[in-house]
């Protein structure tokens, strides 16, 4: 028992031999249980350039993506935990939905999202397992605001974008929509949990307009809260308000 367990673990840890056919390009590899379009390379050169970002990206390691949804694995890790769309675990990315890569979409039971933005903010943590370890105490806030911060580069970058902007947009739907509400839309084809985008919105406040790195933003002491009500405070001041 205690060795079909064991087995089990390292199956869910390591479990390229599931999968029949794999594609690497770069340092990426993808696994798949059915042939493996050549446009994936696109979605990696995408996503790579996103994360290249990072302050992480020194310390870039291997990473796999495996593509779960209906697969072998999937069966195998629905014993012990429910899906998620995508998630990170040392240095490999599981996509649990159907994937459309005329649209670069990622789709769900529940929802659609964008596929390249999805890799990097999953990609992104695997730089942080790399640098910190998997046993990393950083808060949600904190982890999750940064690897949104990282995935949307090029809408930060964008010349009309303003974080003021996004930080209405986000008050405005939480007002509309209670604290309770899911998903929020922040662009076309684009939903995000709105808490992601609060976090987001902290840790771009902190990086950008405050200028720490992210090794400071993860020792800082100060809380969410009052990250939020100093960014709120900032816009209040510029608007005049």
């Amino acid at each position: 028992m205690l060795l079909a367990m064991m087995a089990y673990v390292w199956v869910l840890y390591y479990p390229q031999a599931l999968f029949q056919h794999s594609l690497t390009h770069r340092n990426i590899t993808v696994y798949s249980e059915t042939k493996i379009d050549s446009r994936w390379k696109n979605v990696i050169d995408q996503s790579l350039s996103l994360i290249q970002d990072s302050e992480l990206i020194e310390t870039q390691p291997k990473i796999n993506v495996f593509l779960v949804a209906n697969s072998k694995y999937r069966r195998l890790e629905s014993l012990l935990a429910r899906p998620v769309l995508a998630k990170a675990s040392q240095n490999n990315v599981f996509l649990n939905g159907d994937i459309y890569l005329n649209r670069i979409r990622i789709r769900g039971p529940v929802l659609e999202m964008h596929l390249i933005r999805t890799l990097a903010h999953e990609m992104t943590h695997c730089l942080e397992n790399a640098r910190y370890g998997m046993s990393s105490t950083a808060l949600d806030w904190k982890r999750e605001g940064y690897a949104e911060y990282i995935s949307h580069l090029r809408d930060r970058t964008a010349p009309d974008y303003r974080l003021s902007t996004l930080l209405e947009q986000y008050e405005s739907h939480i007002a509309d929509s209670g604290s309770s509400s899911e998903w929020m839309k922040i662009s076309d084809g684009v939903l995000v949990p709105p808490l992601y985008v609060r976090w987001r919105l902290l840790v771009e406040y902190l990086m950008d307009v405050k200028g720490m790195s992210y090794d400071q933003i993860r020792t800082t002491s100060v809380s969410d809260a009052e990250v939020y009500y100093e960014l709120r405070q900032m816009i209040k001041q510029k608007n005049g308000k």
